[in-house]
């Protein structure tokens, strides 16, 4: 079960996006559509939706 005001990050770094859930890894991906798809594809599963997504760029 996934805590209520979960938190997922997304992160560009070096062409790949790291997404985290909570600060715990999630997932990498080679695409930001790609990893927006999967936090959505999960998030339909959550009894409480995760509310904010952080985009951080590191400019690589």
């Amino acid at each position: 079960m996934i805590a209520r005001g979960s938190t997922f990050t997304l992160r560009l770094r070096h062409g790949i996006w790291r997404v985290t859930l909570n600060g715990a890894f999630f997932a990498d991906y080679r695409s930001e559509i790609d990893a927006r798809a999967g936090v959505a594809d999960v998030t339909r599963h959550f009894t409480s939706p995760a509310k904010l997504v952080l985009i951080e760029h590191d400019g690589i």
